[in-house]
Order: structure tokens, then sequence, then C-alpha cells
């Protein structure tokens, strides 16, 4: 996914706090609240901004761990780091990225696991969701209250851009409800 980048992203008023959050997790700004929960329909871009922030790492060659997983692709090692987290207790940053949150079910359990051990070890979590964290079933209590309570960021696909839908409208009220809280 080499072409997919923050300058090939196409940003406007309905993404800006998106890419602005992730081009902040690509810098490696530790004063962000994490997990943060990239909330938009699809075809909005969140697949995108999340390779956007692996390839600005490889263009900058920055030395950090990163792991992007999805439902349908989370590797072994990835699962591995529950067990032995001293990859993570090294003195270099680590990136979790996730795609497709909704998708989870039998793995959801390891998911958590996984992310709270990032989590534990002061690295960032970056989840990317259709349904807002407290709406998903297959989640733990547990979990779906600590992804609500990280900081969630909704939006919508540019205008102008290629969307398949825009953000469900329960989606913006839970958004809405959250901000006033």
């Amino acid at each position: 996914m080499k072409g997919m980048t923050f300058n090939s992203f196409i940003e406007d008023e309905n993404n800006q706090a998106a890419v602005a959050v992730c081009r902040r997790v690509a810098a490696l700004d530790k004063t962000l609240k994490s997990p943060i929960v990239l909330l938009a329909d699809r075809g909005a871009g969140k697949t995108h901004l999340l390779w956007s922030i692996v390839n600005y790492y490889r263009e900058h060659q920055t030395r950090v761990g990163v792991a992007l997983i999805s439902a349908s692709d989370f590797p072994r090692k990835v699962r591995r780091l529950v067990e032995d987290p001293a990859p993570l207790q090294k003195n270099r940053a680590a990136v979790l990225l996730v795609d497709e949150l909704e998708l989870f079910r039998d793995d959801a359990g390891e998911l958590e696991a996984v992310v709270g051990v990032f989590l534990d070890h002061g690295h960032t979590v970056v989840l990317a969701s259709q349904v807002h964290p407290s709406a998903l079933s297959a989640l733990s209590g547990r979990f779906r209250a600590l992804l609500s309570g990280g900081m969630i960021v909704g939006f919508q696909a540019a205008q102008g851009s290629q969307s398949f839908s825009s953000l469900p409208e329960f989606a913006v009220n839970q958004i809405a409800s959250l901000k006033q809280t």
C-alpha cells in the first residue's frame, strides 16, 4: 500500500481532525490520549490514514515498532506480545494500528489483550471502525469502555471523493453525546 500517504489523501473540513490526529501519531506525539478510534463509514479513508502512518515511518526511516493488523490479518507474532512483551519494553516507540475493528469476532479477546499490553507499556494504539466501540457486541464490556473512554475521531469522506455512504446518523449522535461529557 505504498501509494497511501498523507500527501495522496484528499483532505477537507470533513476529515481534517482525523488527518491531524494521524499526523500526530506519525510524529510520535506522546501527548495524544490513547487508544484512538477513527470512526467513519466505508470509503471515508480509514485504511488510507492507517497506511499513511506506516508509510510516513518508512519514508522518514523512523525507528519505531509498528504493527498494522485486521481481523483477516492478525499475525501470531503480534498475538505473542501478550505472553512475551519484551519487544515492547525496549526504549523504542511502538504503535499498534487496527483496521476494521468491527470485523473482530472470535479473536476479539486476543485483540483486547494485545491492545492492553501496548497501552500498559505506554505505546500508542489506533483503531479504525465503521461502528462506535460501544455498539460492538463481540467486544467485552471492559474493552468497549476502554475504547469509548479514549479519543474518538469521527469523520466523513472528503466532499467530491468517492464515498460509499455518509456517516450513519446514530454515529453522529453518539459522537455529539461524547463531546458533551
